[in-house]
């Protein structure tokens, strides 16, 4: 599986992808963080999760419709540098009354991020030979493990080490400066066209015309949900199963700091935690469901969840 590392234009987009999602994990932890240090609150800490999380709810399919329509690297290149430049923005943040700023960038900066994923996922076909396609697909899950493992714990080392925003801003900035670089020298194919997109036809169509099929294509994904009950069924399920972990996870900045009167190196060394405790969920499953019907797991997975909670 290593082996498609070999090649250069994997190389370097896996490279670039890893930097810049350590960033999107190092900005995870610090923001909300920082905003307890500073008012104390945990509503505004929680919200600042909050307004991290629902530009996925609201805009993360309609995402995927524009990426198909895009240059996937000059997509993935335009987030990277859009969110180097957004960061430094947070080098105003200097007192509880600019916080505003903080909350902006991070629902600005996860929208941008929307963007960036789906992009890579469909630059790779792309960039490695039918039979690597596996293995990059399985590095790429890989990569994004590790992101989660160390990510969350440089954050909280970073804001624990300075204690503002300013130089996590910058470091973080820097790095998807140094993404957007790698992504850049990334050689593609000529022509990459999309399943969708027919360049001929998109050049004749008015601006209301493409709008107009954007949201024809989004519409037509979203009624997938609603036509087939096995995706409708777990659409839901996965739903409450967010809804239900959101209470956890906008109270572990004030548990961290007023229960275990830690720093935010150790917020991110408990993220990091759960992150472990993931990729070996994630091994666990893949093992068992050899065995075991996939809805019998699942239906475990989210009752030993519950029983844990509870304890």
């Amino acid at each position: 599986m290593l082996t498609v590392l070999r090649q250069r234009n994997f190389a370097l987009l896996w490279t670039g992808q890893l930097i810049s999602l350590i960033g999107d994990w190092v900005l995870v932890i610090t923001l909300p963080f920082y905003v307890f240090q500073v008012t104390g609150s945990v509503l505004a800490s929680g919200a600042m999760f909050i307004v991290q999380v629902l530009p996925r709810v609201f805009f993360g399919s309609l995402a995927g419709v524009f990426v198909d329509r895009w240059d996937r690297r000059w997509t993935m290149v335009g987030a990277d540098l859009s969110r180097a430049a957004l960061l430094l923005v947070l080098l105003a943040v200097r007192s509880g009354n600019l916080l505003w700023i903080a909350y902006a960038v991070g629902a600005v900066e996860a929208l941008i991020s929307l963007f960036f994923t789906p992009a890579r996922n469909a630059l790779i076909p792309n960039i490695v030979s039918e039979e690597d396609l596996i293995a990059a697909n399985s590095l790429d899950g890989i990569a994004d493990n590790i992101t989660r493992l160390i990510g969350p714990p440089i954050g909280g080392a970073l804001l624990g080490l300075f204690g503002a925003l300013a130089p996590v801003a910058i470091i973080d900035s820097i790095s998807y400066l140094f993404s957007a670089l790698l992504i850049l020298l990334v050689v593609t194919p000529a022509r990459s066209p999309s399943l969708i997109e027919k360049p001929s036809e998109v050049s004749r169509t008015s601006p209301r015309a493409h709008w107009i099929a954007v949201w024809r294509e989004w519409s037509d994904g979203l009624r997938v949900i609603t036509r087939e009950p096995v995706i409708r069924g777990l659409f839901i399920v996965m739903g409450l199963a967010v809804l239900a972990d959101t209470p956890l996870t906008a109270l572990i900045v004030p548990l961290t700091r007023n229960v275990y009167h830690a720093n935010a190196f150790v917020l991110g060394l408990l993220m990091t935690f759960r992150g472990i405790g993931g990729l070996l969920g994630g091994f666990l499953t893949g093992f068992l469901s050899k065995h075991i019907r996939t809805s019998y797991l699942l239906a475990t997975g989210f009752f030993l969840s519950g029983v844990n909670f509870s304890s």
